[in-house]
């Protein structure tokens, strides 16, 4: 079965800097900064204040209690162990003086606000905060997949996907030409569908083409897939969500 995943994220780059797409994302960008940037640096300020204190005395009490634990000072004085260390310690002082340098770097590039700095000093807190996100990321489940052939077969899943989905979807699809729809791949803990038609897309016109994706789109949203991604078999975007706004944005005709 074709992925369109891969295809679709690399002809982004051909459209992504089309003047309408740019307008779309200087405006997303104002909200960003605007509306949505500020009450997460509030409360991320708020968190950090939190969870760093009690972090870092905690870390001290541990640090110490090792310190004087004989099992660690045992440890620290195996011949092994010694070696261990001394293999490592130049490789891990090469990773924190490249890692000093692209920060400072970064920091030339972009100035930081006064926000942020203080941020980046709560160091316990933000080093519970990447272990935690981690976490998550690890532990979170697999994306649900299916795909259908043109006659609307499933042909293959990785987890239960409601049928109607991809039934209802190649139905809207079927009223602009049979055999349209090629596959559908289906994210529902993300919200989001891809949908690759056949070369028929080509033959359809301007004014089908916008009327076809903003069916799909407004058939996807009522089941749950508001993100709807349009390919062709040759894994080209056609068709993606507006940046702002509920409508779709045909970029390949």
């Amino acid at each position: 079965m074709p992925k369109p995943w891969a295809g679709v994220v690399a002809k982004l780059q051909e459209t992504i800097f089309t003047e309408q797409v740019q307008q779309e994302m200087g405006k997303a960008w104002q909200f960003t900064q605007t509306k949505v940037l500020p009450p997460i640096g509030t409360g991320l300020t708020w968190l950090v204040d939190k969870l760093d204190p009690p972090l870092s005395a905690g870390w001290q009490k541990l640090t110490q209690a090792l310190e004087t634990n004989p099992n660690w000072q045992k440890l620290w004085q195996n011949p092994n162990w010694q070696k261990a260390s001394t293999a490592v310690q130049p490789v891990i002082r090469w990773l924190s003086q490249a890692g000093s340098l692209l920060w400072t770097k970064f920091t030339e590039r972009v100035p930081l606000s006064a926000g942020v700095q203080y941020i980046l000093t709560k160091r316990a807190a933000l080093t519970a905060i990447a272990l935690v996100l981690v976490a998550v990321w690890l532990l979170k489940p697999a994306p649900t997949r299916v795909a259908v052939t043109a006659n609307n077969k499933p042909v293959a899943s990785r987890s239960a996907l409601p049928s109607q989905v991809s039934k209802q979807i190649s139905a809207v699809a079927d009223t602009y030409g049979t055999g349209l729809v090629q596959s559908i791949v289906g994210s529902k803990q993300v919200g989001r569908l891809v949908v690759e038609l056949s070369d028929q897309w080509y033959q359809l016109t301007p004014e089908q083409q916008d009327q076809l994706v903003t069916e799909m789109h407004r058939r996807a949203t009522k089941l749950q897939f508001p993100q709807v991604l349009v390919a062709d078999n040759a894994h080209h975007l056609l068709a993606r969500p507006a940046t702002v706004g509920n409508s779709m944005i045909v970029v390949r005709r």
